[in-house]
């Protein structure tokens, strides 16, 4: 069940539409700093890990998408964000991560968003 939208929340998923991971990033974890909730941290993850890869990491950024998923396996949509259809996103970007053992030819990220809960 969705507690309230969050200010922060809402202000990082502005930012990650707009592809500006870094500032969603901030959002989201300023969020987890007082909420610490496993929703809100992977959210943070999710955003550092893309804009990681926009810097053309990959090891770091793998790490923390797994993480995103272990951490919303039973999520409860307290943040108002469709955490599930988050979920296929990241897995979707996870599948263009390049083994470590292979040059990084830089990855192209799709279109992805965060959407609200209807």
């Amino acid at each position: 069940m969705i507690k309230t939208r969050n200010s922060l929340i809402a202000a990082g998923v502005v930012a990650f539409n707009a592809r500006h991971w870094d500032d969603a990033f901030m959002q989201f974890q300023t969020h987890w700093l007082a909420d610490r909730s496993d929703e809100s941290k992977a959210l943070a993850q999710y955003a550092n890990a893309l804009n990681q890869l926009t810097l053309g990491l990959t090891t770091a950024p793998r790490t923390m998408l797994n993480r995103s998923l272990e951490l919303t396996a039973d999520a409860q949509n307290l943040t108002g964000v469709d955490i599930q259809q988050m979920r296929v996103d990241v897995r979707l970007i996870l599948g263009l991560v390049p083994p470590d053992d292979m040059p990084n030819p830089g990855i192209v990220i799709p279109s992805v968003t965060l959407e609200w809960i209807a």
